[in-house]
């Protein structure tokens, strides 16, 4: 039976079935043209190993059905950070503990555990599309556990560092906005999306106690500039 070409000389890779009987044969080769057209035969005619179900996985099942950036991430994640080692295992024998392994060795490597457990979603979901196709028994990747997401604390300018930076940024044509982010709390996002803003001292509650005041003084003065180009000339 011909299961595929070899990449390296690109003749025709065989593959040979004995048994018992010729129901056995037969029961055989079903089994191996189902692996062939699900992409679980390696060109070379053995197993598919995981790196090469990784890939089957991206092409086959992913990238139909997720944004084309969403695919890029996947992709990155799969060529980056899976070795060659563990890439050339083969899928029905990969164990638990080859995953733990490499989760373990990304932390010390000082990859984000965000990264990392984003490495293991992707093996996850590889591996549970494999289970439902009946290509290995259970997922191995249920037994791995990826590193917990690490919250980095929010650092908060001082009052000083505030005026430092305000000073700096003074020149730069997003000021306004700059001034208006320090002095009334608004996510980026909130102030990007609203086309007017009403500023009364109430907003500025979030602000550190004692910066409040200084804040809503400076940004009235700042925005009654935007609003009367010709204030700066008087």
């Amino acid at each position: 039976m011909i299961v595929g070409r070899d990449p390296e000389t690109g003749g025709y890779v065989r593959k040979f079935f004995y048994g018992r009987t010729r129901q056995e044969v037969a029961e055989k080769v079903n089994r191996a043209l189902t692996e062939v057209q699900a992409g679980l035969v390696s060109p070379k005619g053995g197993k598919v190993t995981l790196g090469e179900w990784l890939r089957t996985w991206l092409e086959v099942f992913k990238k139909p059905h997720v944004r084309q950036t969403t695919w890029e991430n996947y992709e990155v994640i799969v060529r980056r950070h899976v070795p060659d080692k563990l890439a050339a295992t083969p899928l029905e024998k990969l164990r638990a503990e080859e995953l733990q392994k490499l989760y373990l060795a990304k932390e010390k490597e000082n990859l984000a555990s965000r990264t990392i457990r984003l490495l293991h979603v992707v093996i996850h979901a590889a591996l549970k599309q494999a289970v439902k196709l009946g290509y290995v028994a259970r997922n191995v990747a249920d037994a791995a556990t990826p590193p917990r997401v690490k919250r980095k604390e929010i650092q908060v300018l001082t009052e000083e560092g505030v005026g430092r930076f305000l000073e700096v940024a003074r020149g730069y044509r997003l000021f306004p906005a700059f001034h208006l982010l320090v002095g009334s709390g608004l996510r980026r996002g909130e102030l990007l999306g609203h086309s007017s803003v009403v500023v009364t001292l109430d907003t500025y509650s979030k602000v550190m106690p004692g910066l409040k005041e200084r804040a809503a003084a400076r940004l009235e003065g700042v925005l009654q500039v935007r609003e009367n180009p010709s204030a700066r000339e008087g």
